[in-house]
């Protein structure tokens, strides 16, 4: 059988030793594992328990634990941002900062033992990349080492030119992950309108289904048809008398009016129709109470019910169907997808002036007082919680991303950093936080209704139908005042009578 020598044997232990630490030297992780061959034991054992890579190993352990744990020793960190309602805002000369990314960072200091010194800026813009590659707003600070930390940013590629990314706080949209990941807390990019309920002016006619007013009509002239019937076949037989006496019969016409009137359970009805008909007229009365009272037990409630339309769904259908603007924040993600992106419709709405960028709260007014949309990240709507109007996010989220920190590029304690985040995390502070200062924001569907007390523009259909109707009647009654007064005067002529002037 075939033996090594001993030196062959030292030379490939040194061989791969060598191996190890070099590659452990570039490594981010711990990523070495795998069997050796033992002549003490004659057989394949891990590397690890071999003493000279033992020791190395937890070496490399022990140094990627001190990053993971590293104290601060009461460093101060430079953090700067401009002020957003309940997400961070500054007191006591902008030396404490509260907000829920305010009170994230405050932990996460306390965590790791170092002080924030807060830094405010009037310019209220994330920023975006120039042609050159620089950045403006307040991704242009920490692009520029002016500062070490920016509390909040939403991590998409393009901003890694400008800063490195903490450990993910949260997740702009994407239910599906939001369902497996119970930790973590959720937000999206949508539209936003005001919410407008209108009044219900058709609610008399969808009081009943289409198909129940079909059957309703459709009986209605079976009884017509029923009563005229009824009543040629009873013509001639009055108080038992073999006698015809047409006469007495009513016309087709009759028996409409007067089952109509019966309908709505009004007007008088002659007593001949009565005698002879008494099981059919009790059969329609009935029914006409019963459709009284199914109409009438529907009827407030209708009456008082205000209705949200969905004015579109999409960009598509804004564009299409619609006059709505959008409104952005100047120099935010949006502002940048709308300028750079090739997609047609963002093209269409830039290129017909349908894009209205503003600062934060000037985009926020526009959405009160006018026809617009605004195009924004959830987690910041919900943050805001403005009183100003009420507002509803329509159709479906347009961007997902994680919401993290941002840290100056080359910073050495990132792990540190992730440490304190995912710590915060599992404990659930963040979610706790969100809870606080966050109100969840709500979507409205179409026909989404509420009620409210009798007003008099609620009965506006009722008065515009006796209006219709009183101006119907008059109409009616020129023109029987015209016919008779046309036919009275050929009667004259004919007579040979001068008709008076």
């Amino acid at each position: 059988m075939y033996r090594r020598n001993r030196s062959t044997d030292y030379t490939l232990f040194s061989l791969i030793l060598l191996v190890f630490i070099i590659g452990n030297k570039f490594a981010t992780v711990d990523s070495f594992n795998g069997v050796i061959w033992s002549d003490d034991k004659n057989d394949f054992v891990r590397i690890f328990d071999v003493p000279s890579f033992a020791k190395l190993h937890n070496e490399i352990i022990a140094k990627i634990r001190s990053t993971e744990a590293y104290n601060f020793n009461g460093t101060t960190l430079k953090l700067t941002a401009f002020p957003i309602k309940n997400l961070i805002t500054f007191r006591n000369n902008n030396t404490v900062a509260s907000g829920l990314h305010g009170d994230v960072w405050e932990l996460i200091a306390d965590t790791l033992n170092f002080k924030i010194r807060y830094t405010l800026i009037s310019q209220r813009e994330y920023g975006t990349q120039s042609k050159n590659g620089s950045w403006d707003g307040l991704i242009g600070y920490i692009y520029r080492n002016e500062t070490d930390i920016i509390p909040r940013t939403v991590v998409f590629p393009s901003r890694t030119t400008a800063l490195q990314f903490t450990l993910p706080m949260w997740m702009t949209g994407c239910e599906s992950i939001k369902n497996n990941l119970a930790n973590w807390s959720f937000s999206s990019y949508r539209l936003y309108i005001r919410t407008q309920l209108q009044h219900h002016n058709t609610w008399m006619i969808e009081l009943f289904r289409p198909s129940l007013w079909m059957s309703t009509i459709a009986l209605f002239f079976v009884l017509v048809f029923a009563s005229f019937l009824q009543q040629t076949l009873t013509s001639g037989k009055i108080k038992g008398t073999k006698k015809a006496d047409h006469t007495a019969s009513c016309t087709l016409r009759d028996n409409f009016f007067y089952v109509f009137s019966m309908y709505c359970n009004q007007g008088w009805l002659p007593s001949l129709f009565e005698r002879r008909a008494k099981i059919l007229l009790l059969s329609t009365r009935l029914f006409s109470w019963l459709l009284i009272i199914a109409f009438s037990s529907k009827l407030i409630s209708h009456v008082t019910q205000r209705e949200f339309q969905t004015p579109f769904e999409d960009l598509e259908s804004l564009y299409r169907d619609t006059n709505y603007k959008v409104a952005v924040k100047r120099n935010s993600f949006v502002y940048s997808v709308f300028v750079r992106s090739k997609i047609p419709i963002y093209k269409k709405i830039m290129n017909s002036n349908r894009l209205s960028p503003g600062i934060d709260l000037e985009s926020y007014e526009k959405v009160c007082t006018g026809k617009y949309t605004y195009f924004e990240a959830q987690d910041e709507m919900e943050a805001k919680n403005s009183k100003l109007c009420d507002m509803t996010y329509v159709g479906k989220n347009y961007y997902n991303g994680w919401v993290a920190g941002g840290l100056v590029r080359g910073f050495k304690h990132t792990k540190a950093i992730n440490t304190g985040v995912l710590r915060l995390l599992e404990n659930g502070a963040i979610q706790r936080l969100k809870s606080i200062w966050l109100a969840p924001s709500s979507k409205l569907e179409s026909n989404s209704s509420v009620s409210e007390s009798i007003a008099l523009h609620h009965l506006s259909l009722i008065f515009a139908m006796l209006l219709g109707a009183t101006i119907l009647s008059f109409v009616i009654l020129l023109i029987e005042i015209a016919i008779y007064r046309y036919f009275n005067r050929r009667q004259i002529i004919i007579a040979g009578k001068r008709p008076p002037i």
